[in-house]
Protein backbone atom coordinates (compact mmCIF):
# COMPACT_ATOMS: atom_id res chain seq x y z
CA UNK A 1 0.00 0.00 0.00
CA UNK A 2 2.89 2.34 0.68
CA UNK A 3 4.15 1.99 -2.88
CA UNK A 4 0.72 2.61 -4.41
CA UNK A 5 0.21 5.64 -2.21
CA UNK A 6 3.56 7.09 -3.24
CA UNK A 7 2.99 6.42 -6.94
CA UNK A 8 -0.06 8.60 -7.38
CA UNK A 9 1.03 11.91 -8.83
CA UNK A 10 4.23 12.08 -6.81
CA UNK A 11 7.77 13.05 -7.71
CA UNK A 12 10.56 10.49 -7.91
CA UNK A 13 11.84 11.66 -4.53
CA UNK A 14 8.40 11.17 -3.00
CA UNK A 15 8.11 7.72 -4.59
CA UNK A 16 11.50 6.75 -3.12
CA UNK A 17 10.29 7.90 0.29
CA UNK A 18 7.20 5.70 0.12
CA UNK A 19 9.27 2.69 -0.97
CA UNK A 20 11.35 3.35 2.14
CA UNK A 21 8.13 3.18 4.17
CA UNK A 22 7.34 -0.16 2.52
CA UNK A 23 10.79 -1.47 3.47
CA UNK A 24 10.24 -0.43 7.09
CA UNK A 25 6.82 -2.10 7.06
CA UNK A 26 8.46 -5.28 5.81
CA UNK A 27 10.94 -5.10 8.70
CA UNK A 28 7.99 -4.90 11.10
CA UNK A 29 6.49 -8.00 9.46
CA UNK A 30 9.76 -9.88 9.91
CA UNK A 31 9.71 -8.95 13.59
CA UNK A 32 6.20 -10.39 13.79
CA UNK A 33 7.51 -13.59 12.21
CA UNK A 34 10.05 -13.93 15.02
CA UNK A 35 7.35 -13.35 17.63
CA UNK A 36 5.03 -15.83 15.92
CA UNK A 37 7.68 -18.51 15.90
CA UNK A 38 8.67 -17.87 19.51
CA UNK A 39 5.03 -18.19 20.58
CA UNK A 40 4.62 -21.30 18.37
CA UNK A 41 1.91 -19.74 16.21
CA UNK A 42 3.92 -20.88 13.20
CA UNK A 43 6.25 -23.82 12.70
CA UNK A 44 9.99 -23.50 12.12
CA UNK A 45 9.41 -24.52 8.48
CA UNK A 46 6.80 -21.81 8.04
CA UNK A 47 9.14 -19.27 9.61
CA UNK A 48 11.93 -20.25 7.23
CA UNK A 49 9.62 -20.05 4.22
CA UNK A 50 8.25 -16.62 5.09
CA UNK A 51 11.62 -15.27 6.18
CA UNK A 52 13.14 -16.29 2.84
CA UNK A 53 10.26 -14.63 0.96
CA UNK A 54 10.82 -11.50 3.06
CA UNK A 55 14.48 -11.43 2.08
CA UNK A 56 13.53 -11.72 -1.59
CA UNK A 57 11.00 -8.91 -1.27
CA UNK A 58 13.51 -6.73 0.58
CA UNK A 59 15.99 -7.15 -2.28
CA UNK A 60 13.33 -6.31 -4.87
CA UNK A 61 12.22 -3.21 -2.97
CA UNK A 62 15.80 -2.00 -2.70
CA UNK A 63 16.37 -2.52 -6.43
CA UNK A 64 13.13 -0.70 -7.21
CA UNK A 65 14.10 2.22 -5.00
CA UNK A 66 17.57 2.34 -6.57
CA UNK A 67 16.07 2.39 -10.06
CA UNK A 68 14.23 5.64 -9.39
CA UNK A 69 16.24 8.76 -10.07
CA UNK A 70 16.32 10.79 -6.93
Amino acid sequence: MNIAEGAIGQSDAEQRKFIGYAIRSLAECVNCLYLSQRRTYISPNEFTHFYKRSEELFAKLNRFRSSIDG
